[in-house]
């Protein structure tokens, strides 16, 4: 019995050490002060607080593989009304069950150098490569154009422009490779056959 009351006692003094004080309520407090908070200015010419809880959302689109992406600044104005022009185009085409290694360069000038061979094309042939290159957007565009895990028969283009002492170069695979951008490669591939 001295057990039992032993026990007792001791759950007595357990319960009376937890329900002593009451609960806390939860309590909201907004920051009303500005001190110490950046600021920024108004449209009316005041400056305004910007307040820490700012928070920026940004949502991200990704195109698909393939999908070429327009430049965001599509407003901006050509530097010139000329037409587009290049120094020089180098295009590679490889792989394929042949394994296949093109590669052919057209200069400005109408040069063209297929796989070492050097011929003339004509400034038409010129000037429709540039117009190509310039609807593309070449220099301007982005996306993603190969994959993974190409299988053995396919073709990987690399395209190489040389404009105004600007370069860029796009590489893609079969199967990702936008049609404005195979154009190009047609054009390119039909010279110095």
């Amino acid at each position: 019995m001295r057990s039992s009351s032993t026990i007792l006692l001791i759950l007595v003094l357990i319960l009376a050490a937890c329900g002593g004080s009451p609960t806390p309520t939860p309590t909201v407090s907004v920051p009303t002060a500005t001190a110490g908070l950046p600021t920024q200015p108004s449209a009316a010419g005041e400056t305004l607080p910007t307040s820490q809880f700012n928070e920026l959302q940004v949502t991200v689109a990704v195109a698909q593989p393939g999908t070429p992406i327009p430049a965001s600044g599509a407003t901006i104005e050509p530097v010139s009304n000329q037409p587009f022009q290049f120094d020089r185009v180098v295009f590679t085409q490889t792989g394929g069950l042949s394994a296949l290694n093109l590669q052919i360069e057209v200069f400005a000038d109408g040069r063209v150098v297929r796989d070492g061979a050097q011929t003339q094309t004509s400034a038409d042939a010129v000037a429709n490569i540039a117009s190509l290159i310039d609807t593309f957007d070449f220099f301007r565009v982005s996306g993603q154009f190969i994959g993974a895990g190409a299988s053995a028969d396919t073709y990987t283009y690399s395209l190489t422009v040389d404009a105004g002492g600007s370069s860029r170069t796009i590489i893609s695979q079969d199967g990702f490779t936008p049609p404005a951008l195979f154009a190009i490669y047609d054009a390119v591939r039909a010279l110095g056959q």
